[in-house]
Parts: C-alpha cells; sequence; structure tokens
C-alpha cells in the first residue's frame, strides 16, 4: 500500500518566502510518515473486527515505512506479505508441496481455531499412532489425510485430524486499502498544516 498526498500544497506554497518553500518538503515527509505510522496501527486495530481470531503474529504484521524529503513517499506494508494476500484480495491457493493441509473434525485446534505449530510434523513422526493417505476400503479425495489409531485390539478405530486438499480457496475479508485510504482522507490536512506549522518555526 502506497501512501501519497496533493491538496492544496501548491497554494500553500505560493504564500511562503524562498526560505519557508524550502521547508515544505520536510512538512510533506513528516505528514507522509505520520499517516502512515497511524494507518499502520489502525489496521492492527481493526484487524480482529474483520478477522476470525487473528493470531498476534497477524496483528503486529502491519509496518510503516517512513518518508524522507527526496522520495516523499511512505508505505504501509505487511510483514508476510504471502501468507496476508489471499486474506486481502480472495483467491486460490496451491500447495508447494503435493497438497495442502486442512482442519479436519477431529483436529485439535488452538484458541485462533489453527492447528498448533509442527501438528502435522508430530503427527507424521509417530507412525504407531499416526499415518497419511486414504484408508483401506476408503475412495475419494475427501478421505485422504492424516489419520489417528485409537482404541486397542479389536476395538481400534480411526479418525482423520487433518485433510490433504490440492487447493484452498480464501474469500476477501480484510479491506486493507480502504482502511489506509480513510485514515489519508480524514487526517492528511491535519497532519500537513501541523507539520507545516512545526517545519516553518525552524525554518532560517
Amino acid at each position: 500500500m502506497q501512501l501519497s498526498i496533493s491538496d492544496n500544497i501548491d497554494k500553500v506554497a505560493k504564500n511562503l518566502s524562498k526560505t519557508q518553500r524550502k521547508q515544505v518538503p520536510f512538512a510533506i515527509a513528516q505528514t507522509l510518515t505520520k499517516l502512515a505510522y497511524e494507518a499502520s496501527q489502525e489496521e492492527k486495530k481493526q484487524a480482529p473486527r474483520h478477522m476470525d481470531r487473528p493470531t498476534p503474529y497477524t496483528v503486529k504484521g502491519f509496518r510503516y515505512r517512513k518518508a524522507n524529503k527526496r522520495s516523499l513517499e511512505a508505505l504501509v506494508y505487511v510483514q508476510d506479505r504471502e501468507y496476508m494476500d489471499f486474506t486481502v484480495h480472495g483467491g486460490r491457493a496451491t500447495p508447494r508441496g503435493r497438497a495442502l493441509v486442512h482442519p479436519a473434525r477431529n483436529s485439535k485446534l488452538n484458541k485462533y481455531g489453527n492447528m498448533p505449530r509442527r501438528y502435522v510434523s508430530k503427527a507424521l513422526a509417530n507412525k504407531q499412532k499416526f499415518f497419511s493417505g486414504i484408508p483401506k476400503g476408503m475412495v475419494g479425495q475427501e478421505n485422504a489425510g492424516i489419520w489417528q489409531r485409537y482404541g486397542r485390539g479389536k476395538n481400534q478405530r480411526i479418525r482423520m485430524v487433518a485433510q490433504w486438499k490440492p487447493s484452498r480457496r480464501y474469500q476477501a475479508q480484510f479491506p486493507f486499502y480502504e482502511i489506509a485510504g480513510q485514515v489519508v482522507a480524514g487526517r492528511a490536512n491535519k497532519i500537513f498544516n501541523q507539520q507545516l506549522e512545526r517545519a516553518l518555526r525552524t525554518a532560517r
């Protein structure tokens, strides 16, 4: 997300002295930086409103990059862009390997609704208790997954604790650009006036 402002800056600059005009790029850079910071904070604040139990990693992932008077550009971005791309834009995810893992009916989920870290690797390492694939007597992709053996002897049963799927469909649910845009639209003029006044006080 790139932020920029262009309002009555030229109009304001016409009423300034040559020395004062030199402070305008600095004021703009400070404005962009403050807007980017406030937008990133607003993204964090609104994350739980639009996403189902976002993890602290997700919420803390909204960052910003400062502007300077040469580039006059500030950025609001997500630390793990690949992770958030589908949440912001929607779309279909495909696996890097053979399949994507999905929670199943008997999955053990954490308080954020996700399978714990290393859940799959730990299960696959315990070959006496778990196995991966489609059990004998079953057919169809819906039965492909990680299965857990439970019970003893003749009463032993199996249950799916994770499902393998060839892709995952996401619906866009987080209005990243709209949130940042509202911050810019609602606060840009006020912040610019404050930063310009501050810059002019220090003009030499």
